[in-house]
This record gives structure tokens, sequence and C-alpha cells, in this order.
């Protein structure tokens, strides 16, 4: 049985799945994916030999003095990961027509240092990494170099619209291709799963 981490690049993967399956002209951020429902997904085809370990999501959160209603509704989905087994990290949105992006630049380098330390203190077999983000490169290779852990990404796939994944070269590096049914059970929060409804714990 190999235990599997999956990290969840909150903002990014929601928005790469938007771009793949939603519908196109849009306003406004695109809808957030419930993560444990992305994991129920990723583990689905494993046979019973792969079991989740850790569920991690990265999250920006808006500035509750800028935006009361996104800051609530922010606070709300991160209870709700927190019940269904997720560690959520949290940084707060960069101020606006700040470029350096503080907020989501702060959890790409969390997710990376996740998934280097993680692998070194043994706590999982499979990282599983839910992002398109190629600043994440470095740390996944030096996961592959330096550990026998190993490492998978998750991307969307829609045939009739471009491809976003994190690719490393010159190492194969296996991708989850999840297709617009898993979409829209992961916006829907349809999964029912044992561990996405309780009834496994």
């Amino acid at each position: 049985m190999n235990r599997v981490a999956v990290f969840v690049d909150d903002e990014g993967f929601s928005r790469s799945g938007f771009d793949a399956f939603g519908s196109l002209p849009s306003r406004g951020p695109p809808p957030a994916l419930d993560p444990a429902a992305v994991a129920c997904a990723l583990l689905a085809g494993a046979g019973g030999r792969r079991a989740l370990e850790a569920l991690r999501v990265y999250c920006a959160v808006p500035d509750g003095r800028v935006d009361e209603p996104a800051f609530a509704d922010a606070l709300r989905a991160m209870e709700r990961w927190s019940a269904a087994g997720a560690v959520v990290v949290r940084r707060p949105v960069g101020a606006a027509g700040c470029r350096c992006a503080p907020g989501q630049k702060g959890l790409a380098v969390a997710l990376a240092i996740d998934l280097v330390s993680m692998a070194w203190r043994d706590e999982y077999d499979v990282a599983i990494v839910c992002s398109c983000d190629q600043d994440l490169e470095p740390a996944v290779k030096a996961v592959l170099d330096q550990t026998w852990k190993t490492v998978e990404v998750a991307a969307w796939r829609n045939p009739a619209r471009p491809r976003c994944r994190l690719t490393v070269p010159e190492e194969r590096v296996r991708c989850h291709w999840l297709d617009g049914v898993v979409y829209d059970r992961c916006v829907c929060d349809r999964c029912v799963c044992d561990r996405c409804t309780g009834a496994g714990r």
C-alpha cells in the first residue's frame, strides 16, 4: 500500500479547470474546487494499492477589509476542507497593483517546501501535485533526484482546448489527466465516497 500525499494549488488548479471546462467568457474568479473530491478522483483507479495519507491545500485569502463577502466565503470553504481532513495553508492576497503577488508566490514557496520536507521526513511514498505552476519544477526535481519518492502531477484535459500541466525537463513525470466529469463533480461538491461523506471516519 503506497501512502499518497496530494498537494492542491487552490486558485491555480481551479483556474486551469475553469479554463478547460468553464463557460467563456466569464467575469470574476472561477468556482472553487472541493480538494477532497479531487483527491478521491486521483485515487479512484488505484485498485486499493494507494491510500490517501495527506491532503494539503494552498489557498489565497482575500482581505476582509476590502472584500468582506469574499473573505467570508474563503473562510467557510477552508472550514469545509479542514473538516474533510485537509491541512489548509493560507496566505493573504497581495495588495492591489502589486506586481510581485506576494500571496500567490508565498503559496508556491510553501507548497515547494512541504513537498521536499515531507519527502525527507518519509511522510509519503507518492506525491501528486495539482498545479500548473512551473515554479514548482525545482522542488519536484529535488524530490526525484534526492529521494526514492515518486512525484506525479494532475491537470485538466479538454480535447477542444489547450492543455496546461507542470513539466520537469529530463524527467518522466506521470500526469493524471482529469476530464470534465471529474471537474463537474468537484465543483458541485457531489463526491459520495466514504472519505468525503464521513462514513469512513
